[in-house]
């Protein structure tokens, strides 16, 4: 009202000289501006405390069905977690909710629309949805694209899982299924939420026990009268014979057993709790047939093995877990070796180098340069000298390294690290270890080199001259449980039912080798196939 009359609000003079003095105050300008400004200022608190009222969770509250086939329901959302995260990616496991609401199509499927509507009463207005969907392993629940998140209903989740919480524990709820445990985790701003797409807050029982499945996780999933079922078919089964699992259900089919409590969904209990009978497994198993061996070499082009005749290597020592090897390289081929060393001295390195000299003598080549490092002065120069024509040795200056050697040595590395992430194990034994840098060096060899002599023969094809084969090289990787053989079994490898580790074999006829968790060395088993023993991890086959 700032240079206006305050008794008609116009401009150009004051209320004492106005036309309309004589009206009544409260119908003065000044007074309606003061009243509409209250108003302004009532409605503004008035959405303020409303905003402060709202809770953090979405809610919902389920009334019953009205005469119009429509569902009404409450929910209120802190619009501030909004900025925070991207809600439609979350599901929220709400306590206060009675109902199932998804936003997120990719999270469910099978979308239908009914006849019957849900109202949903927000502090953003009402909310209606006639569609609902199915998600996975919970079942139906209601569908709204335009929703802000998706929400899980305690109740409805309770009904159809156990779920725990314990604050002194992990701050989570957690849903127990058959086959796996969800948690809903507490997020910064107070939320218990989950995000699929993260996929961190499932933890899979089956990858727990990836290897060995125990009697006791296996009963968990099973009521205790199941259980004395299961166990009571497999005592018949160990009383008729034991015979084949088809010809033990067709006995039962034919009723010829009098007075027999047993059922074919006994038996089917007892494979799904028990596995596989130990007894029949140890006395039925019979050796495979072997592979018949193949000669199945590769014609390099002679110009190629001609020009690279003359071999320069590169080399150094690698130390993994505390095990030392001899590593090597050629400049031009890329053709890497790990040799294990016993012992940190001059006869076992002499052992390593000749037999790297040995490979590349076997296909055609000879080494006649090496470089490596000042250390192994002492032991390369006498080597050298006996080699016909001898080796002629390039040592690095002091304080300084083969690039070519350092290069290799962490390539090694990061080969060896991407093994080691895939095992379920956090401790390996030495024997493991060992063929574990071994055979990542060996996969090096298997595809051509990006600055090699050439961009279709890998380094392994130029000097053994073969390509790899499935059966041989890639049926089984380092750490894969295998049954082992019984026939022929050192006698320092006790039979238990603890899995040994299969590292590869040298040799050509037999692909696969094997090493017991009680022992330190690794023996040639046949295949690694079993004929009543144990299990196996197993690994590639060695050049």
């Amino acid at each position: 009202m700032e240079g206006k009359c305050y008794c008609c609000g116009k401009p150009g003079h004051k209320s004492p000289k106005c036309p309309h003095k004589e009206r009544p105050r409260e119908e003065w300008a000044i007074h309606k501006v003061k009243a509409d400004e209250q108003a302004h200022a009532q409605a503004a608190t008035e959405e303020q405390s409303t905003s402060k009222d709202s809770t953090s969770t979405l809610t919902t509250t389920q009334e019953s069905k009205s005469s119009s086939g429509t569902k009404t329901g409450w929910a209120g959302c802190h619009v501030q977690f909004m900025h925070a995260q991207d809600m439609r990616k979350l599901i929220l496991l709400d306590s206060e909710s009675t109902t199932s609401v998804f936003c997120n199509p990719d999270y469910v499927e099978n979308v239908q629309k009914l006849d019957d509507t849900l109202e949903l009463h927000t502090n953003g207005g009402p909310m209606l949805t006639d569609e609902v969907c199915e998600v996975n392993k919970f079942g139906k629940s209601w569908f709204n694209e335009d929703s802000m998140t998706n929400i899980f209903s305690l109740a409805e989740m309770t009904d159809k899982y156990r779920v725990t919480f314990d604050s002194e524990k992990e701050n989570a709820f957690i849903v127990h299924m058959k086959d796996k445990e969800i948690r809903f985790k507490r997020l910064p701003n107070g939320l218990y939420a989950l995000n699929p797409a993260e996929n961190a807050g499932a933890t899979n029982t089956e990858v727990k026990a990836q290897f060995v499945t125990t009697l006791e996780e296996n009963k968990k999933f099973f009521t205790p009268r199941e259980f004395e079922r299961a166990k009571k078919a497999r005592d018949l089964y160990h009383a008729v014979g034991p015979p084949s699992i088809p010809d033990f259900r067709a006995a039962l089919r034919m009723n010829l057993i009098r007075n027999n409590p047993v059922t074919n969904t006994d038996i089917t209990l007892a494979e799904k709790i028990f596995g596989e009978d130990i007894s029949s497994i140890k006395a039925k198993s019979t050796r495979s047939k072997p592979i018949p061996v193949v000669e199945d070499l590769i014609d390099i082009p002679s110009e190629l093995i001609s020009v690279q005749q003359d071999i320069t290597l590169a080399m150094d020592g690698l130390q993994v877990n505390g095990l030392k090897f001899l590593t090597t390289i050629s400049l031009n081929i890329y053709y890497r070796t790990a040799n294990y060393l016993q012992t940190n001295n001059a006869e076992n390195h002499e052992r390593a180098i000749n037999e790297v000299l040995a490979v590349y003598r076997q296909g055609g080549f000879q080494v006649s340069t090496i470089r490596c490092d000042n250390e192994f002065h002492a032991v390369m120069d006498p080597l050298a000298a006996q080699q016909t024509p001898p080796i002629a040795m390039n040592y690095a200056n002091p304080q300084e390294h083969v690039p070519e050697a350092e290069r290799n040595n962490r390539t090694i590395r990061e080969r060896v690290r991407a093994a080691y992430h895939r095992l379920p194990y956090t401790h390996l034994p030495r024997i493991m270890v060992k063929y574990l840098v071994m055979e990542a060096t060996r996969k090096l060899n298997l595809f051509p080199a990006r600055h090699g002599v050439s961009k279709y023969y890998s380094p392994r094809m130029i000097l053994h001259q073969q390509n790899i084969d499935y059966e041989r090289h890639c049926r089984f990787t380092l750490g894969k449980a295998r049954s082992r053989q019984k026939v022929n079994t050192p006698p320092c490898c006790t039979l238990t039912q603890l899995p040994p580790i299969t590292p590869p074999q040298p040799a050509s006829s037999v692909p696969y080798r094997c090493a017991d968790t009680g022992c330190s060395e690794a023996h040639v088993l046949s295949n690694g196939l079993s004929d009543g023993g144990g299990s196996a991890l197993c690994g590639e086959r060695d050049e």
